[in-house]
């Protein structure tokens, strides 16, 4: 598919890097990678999961920042992405 597109072709991805193909490397292709600053990332992440409906809310920002330095609550698995 990405033949059949004039170049240069961009492509918009939320993969993460490990996850990129390794022809992606030998043939040097061009990337650019924005990362979005982490406490903003996290802030964002704590009004989302204090106004989701599905989601239990009500925490306080300390109690959130707390559990997600150590590991501990419903954010521990994006503390790896950010």
């Amino acid at each position: 598919v990405m033949d059949q597109n004039p170049s240069p072709r961009f492509l918009g991805t939320h993969m993460h890097p490990d996850n990129i193909p390794a022809s992606f490397y030998t043939k040097k292709t061009k990337m650019l990678v924005v990362f979005r600053n982490p406490k903003d990332t996290l802030v964002s992440f704590y009004h989302f999961c204090n106004n989701n409906p599905v989601l239990p809310s009500g925490q306080s920002w300390e109690t959130f920042y707390s559990n997600f330095l150590s590991g501990d609550g419903e954010q521990t698995s994006q503390r790896n992405s950010i």
